[in-house]
């Protein structure tokens, strides 16, 4: 007879491994489940923030090409002597110029 099935040892070690081992797995299963709703919920924000950073661009880029278009387009007919008008304060802007170089070589 061996010493040690005198104490039951062994039939306390077989009930008493499983026990310990299905303890520690779901453990670990609620860990794993615990850290994969955590990593879910932090996709999620990041991916809603690609997304409104996504739309606000699209929202920033249609108003600049609204105000690029405005810029672009042709003057109503009431303004539209607006490009001959900036054509005469050219005009007298080098005029002056010149005046202005011509004194100054002569001085």
């Amino acid at each position: 007879m061996d010493a040690d099935e005198g104490t039951g040892l062994p039939r306390l070690v077989s009930e008493a491994v499983p026990r310990v081992l299905r303890w520690h797995v779901r453990r670990a299963h609620r860990f794993v489940d615990r850290r994969i709703a955590e990593l879910s919920a932090e996709i999620h924000a990041t991916v809603e923030m690609v997304d409104f950073s996504e739309t606000n661009l699209t929202q920033q880029l249609a108003h600049m090409h609204q105000q690029l278009a405005c810029v672009v387009a042709l003057p109503a007919a009431a303004t539209r002597n607006s490009g001959s008008e900036l054509a005469g304060v050219v005009h007298a802007s080098e005029d002056a110029a010149n005046r202005i170089i011509t004194a100054a070589r002569r001085a």
